[in-house]
């Protein structure tokens, strides 16, 4: 049977409760903001600002009931505290579980989706306004950066004093970009958006940021709170806008594996991935108005490259096939009757049901590749041969196993189908 597996979205929806700290689960985020109004001072603007984040739920299915992002002033290089704020969860976070997608075969892919929400009133100034989180660490399974289970993330937007005087709201991401996609297919990825001022938006590849440490994570020492622990605290810790260092012959520009340029137009990331793994890239979001910049986001994507075009075939050895029953004898019910399995394509078979029902009503199962079991009932077993049950990429056979009585060493008896 062949099976394709196609772009997957988040789509299934499960509540998540609050946890306490845990590393090696970030995968994406994004932020953005919107103007609400003059502030409660004069020359203040209030904006509401949206963190978008998604973690890895074969880790951990749960989630922190609030995050905290701290707001600095200045120019890059040159950043200064100003504030922190806790941002609360809004709406429903959700999870996606790819275990039963032809991806699974080869990666177990599970990602949980929060959005967090809070208000900040700023009072004008003559820099730019960065606003970030920074969280640790990401997926150990990162193919294209080094260390990348003690790397953490930071995901920030800049308002600049044009914006602020303009009044202005930042782009904004509200849909989900593909979690898994099909290598040597062409590759599509509608980075979208909205801006509410109809501004230009310019999308350009960049270098994810790090963000924080391992300490205080499971199994690692020292303050969690540390500009190197896994939650950094935002007033002692101005990020560091440090870039994740690539592995190998991978950069900002070449992020992943593609037998095409990866390239960016019309808001759309094109590419023909053909590498299986699992790879992080950077987006720069910069919105203009009449040639000015107005904001910069930077958003943290990972995607999974799996393969897609998968073929699984259920076939045993010596078993006669007819109306898709495949029959087969045993001639003594006293000695173990084997069944060799020669299904394909192993690579991608990861479980094997063998399920019977005996003469006498009896059920039998097996979770072996091969079966092997003593039938002691003589008469007729009917039951099936069931690959990867539960996947998009499964296969079945019908059988049938004639079991006889043995008489002596030379005459054996076996029992009629009717």
């Amino acid at each position: 049977m062949k099976k394709t597996l196609k772009i997957f979205l988040i789509l299934n929806f499960v509540f998540f409760t609050a946890i306490g700290l845990r590393g090696e689960h970030i995968v994406s985020g994004v932020m953005y903001y919107e103007y609400l109004g003059q502030g409660s001072a004069v020359n203040t603007n209030l904006y509401q600002i949206t963190l978008r984040l998604f973690t890895d739920c074969n880790i951990d299915k749960t989630i922190e009931g609030n995050v905290d992002i701290g707001v600095y002033k200045g120019s890059p290089g040159n950043f200064s505290f100003v504030l922190k704020k806790t941002a609360f969860l809004g709406g429903t976070p959700f999870n996606s579980d790819f275990s039963g997608s032809c991806s699974a075969l080869l990666r177990n892919v599970c990602v949980g989706a929060a959005t967090y929400v809070t208000n900040i009133e700023l009072p004008e100034t003559s820099g730019n306004y960065l606003i970030a989180y920074q969280r640790c660490c990401r997926n150990m399974t990162i193919s294209n950066i080094l260390d990348p289970g003690r790397t953490g993330s930071t995901i920030l937007m800049e308002i600049t004093p044009e914006s602020f005087r303009a009044k202005n709201s930042s782009p904004k991401f509200d849909s989900n970009l593909p979690i898994v996609a099909c290598i040597n297919e062409p590759l599509l990825l509608d980075l979208g958006g909205s801006d509410a001022e109809n501004d230009s938006v310019a999308f350009e590849l960049c270098a994810p940021l790090t963000g924080g440490g391992p300490r205080g994570s499971g199994g690692t020492s020292g303050d969690p709170n540390d500009c190197l622990g896994i939650t950094p605290n935002p007033q002692n810790c101005v990020p560091a806008l440090k870039e994740v260092s690539f592995a190998g012959n991978f950069k900002l520009n070449s992020p992943f594996p593609s037998i095409t340029p990866i390239l960016i137009s019309n808001r759309r990331l094109q590419a023909t991935p053909n590498t299986l793994g699992q790879y992080t890239f950077g987006i720069c979001v910069k919105e203009y108005r009449n040639g000015i910049l107005m904001s910069v986001q930077r958003r943290d994507i990972q995607i999974n490259f799996s393969a897609c075009n998968i073929t699984i075939k259920a076939a045993i050895q010596s078993a006669t096939v007819q109306n898709n029953v495949a029959t087969l004898t045993h001639c003594d019910r006293l000695l173990p009757f084997k069944i060799t399995n020669l299904s394909t394509d192993t690579t991608y078979i990861k479980k094997v049901n063998w399920e019977f029902t005996g003469p006498k009503g009896n059920q039998i199962v097996s979770d072996s590749f091969h079966f092997t079991k003593i039938l002691s009932d003589t008469g007729v077993y009917t039951g099936k041969m069931v690959l990867n049950r539960g996947n998009q990429c499964s296969d079945s056979i019908m059988l049938q196993i004639m079991v006889g009585q043995k008489i002596n060493s030379d005459i054996s008896t076996l029992l009629p189908l009717d």
